[in-house]
């Protein structure tokens, strides 16, 4: 039977998500990886750990939401 492995039927819920480096990251919201690691610390973004190593990854839609965040916070601090 061919067509009928159920490929077709893959959710997009299901694909992996896009995982950035802790230098991309910090080039996206525009802060230093000191700045990117204590917010992870104090739990304003999360980071994944990869391995058992040292090594941090960040979610894309994390780092987004932040960005956001980040911007409506500048745009009220500007209007006051």
């Amino acid at each position: 039977m061919t067509g009928s492995s159920g490929e077709g039927n893959v959710k997009r819920a299901d694909q992996p998500k896009v995982m950035l480096t802790t230098g991309e990251a910090c080039h996206i919201l525009n802060v230093h990886s000191n700045t990117l690691r204590r917010w992870a610390a104090t739990g304003l973004i999360r980071a994944y750990r990869i391995s058992t190593g040292t090594h941090r990854r960040y979610r894309l839609e994390d780092v987004a939401a932040l960005l956001i965040e980040q911007d409506s916070f500048r745009r009220t601090d500007a209007e006051e």
